[in-house]
């Protein structure tokens, strides 16, 4: 019976997963499908308005200065990001961890239950040995 229950475990992590996400998939986390900074400054570009050869250099030397702001907007940006995906990673490990857990207590559960039957209902072990031998 152990074998079995061994099995049936091993026949549920292993199954495909089905199409659609866990609770990811809920309207209350799908409809912000597009993840954004929330603590990162986005600079806002240059106004440019270029009349003679000085405002030319100015709207330049602006541009310059954007791009460096850009940059350090995209760095933080990027690392706000990668600490997002280690924490959301670190939530469905958890959660599968618990789900698994869970799905494996049922399971002994239940066998320990059908268990406390078997010396009422289960046919007595059957010997190994060749016919016609005496144990």
């Amino acid at each position: 019976m152990r074998a079995l229950s061994t099995l049936a475990v091993a026949a549920l992590l292993a199954s495909p997963l089905s199409v659609a996400a866990g609770s990811l998939d809920q309207p209350e986390i799908t409809d912000y499908r597009i993840w954004e900074s929330t603590r990162c400054y986005k600079p806002r570009p240059p106004a440019v308005q270029i009349s003679d050869p000085l405002t030319f250099k100015l709207a330049i030397e602006g541009f310059n200065q954007y791009i460096a702001h850009m940059r350090r907007y995209l760095e933080c940006a990027e690392q706000e990001a990668n600490e997002d995906y280690a924490s959301i990673k670190r939530v469905l490990e958890q959660g599968l961890a618990h789900v698994r857990g869970t799905a494996v207590t049922k399971l002994e559960e239940t066998r320990d239950r059908i268990e406390k039957y078997r010396p009422l209902y289960a046919p007595p072990p059957q010997s190994a040995g060749l016919p016609g031998e005496q144990e």
